[in-house]
């Protein structure tokens, strides 16, 4: 079974709603809800399956970048999970870019973990999203 969890921070300067339509430009989730961390918000996603992840599909082959994001997800698998993180103003244009964790993205990233119940689950998925 594949599980998939995403977590994107609300910044202070940003409206909620279109964080919350940068995140659904790259993934379908069955559950959303926004949390309240202290002084911070978050927009946190749930979804299942590969379905929850056609949109990210959809993208990294409009955009052409299928090779290159499969080099970076198999570099990002531990054991049977997978952690990327993606731009959020990309996003918010419909589009998959990857970033680092911290300090590429000025706004911070939307955080993509992915757990399967194998290795050989994790990495078919990967084949299926980049090909």
């Amino acid at each position: 079974m594949i599980r998939v969890k995403a977590i994107v921070e609300v910044k202070p300067t940003e409206d909620v709603e279109k964080v919350k339509r940068a995140l659904l430009n790259l993934m379908t989730p069955e559950k959303i809800e926004i949390e309240s961390r202290g002084e911070s918000q978050y927009i946190v996603a749930e979804g299942s399956g590969i379905e929850s992840l056609l949109k990210l599909h959809e993208s990294l082959k409009r955009r052409r970048i299928l090779t290159a994001a499969r080099n970076v997800m198999k570099q990002s698998v531990i054991g049977t999970s997978m952690t990327i993180y993606l731009n959020k103003q990309a996003a918010y244009m419909g589009h998959a870019s990857f970033c680092q964790r911290e300090g590429e993205s000025p706004l911070g990233p939307i955080t993509i973990e992915v757990i399967c119940d194998s290795e050989e689950e994790i990495n078919e998925l990967i084949d299926k999203l980049t090909s």
